[in-house]
């Protein structure tokens, strides 16, 4: 099994519930008609983190969700986030 995660801050987190329904609604469904796909995990913190968990069966999906999430993310909810965010794709070790 092998992961994407994606970490990006919303600008103002008054804005929160405004990108994690914009992500739910656009970018999971992504996820979810991608080859490979097995779960979604979005973790939304107070002080305005989104934390985007995605997990595959193989890791050309994983790196593939992470290019997909870059592209959709910096077109829809791009304007609501402050700088770039951190992203990493690897195999996962345990549960």
């Amino acid at each position: 099994m092998y992961a994407m995660v994606r970490w990006d801050r919303v600008d103002d987190p008054i804005r929160l519930d405004e990108v994690t329904q914009r992500l739910s609604e656009g970018l999971v469904p992504i996820f979810r008609a991608m080859m490979g796909y097995l779960a979604c995990y979005v973790v939304v913190t107070e002080t305005g983190d989104v934390i985007c968990t995605v997990l595959f069966i193989d890791a050309e999906a994983a790196a593939a969700s992470a290019e997909r999430a870059a592209g959709w993310i910096s077109w829809h909810v791009g304007e609501l986030l402050a700088g770039p965010a951190e992203t990493a794709v690897g195999h996962v070790a345990g549960t």
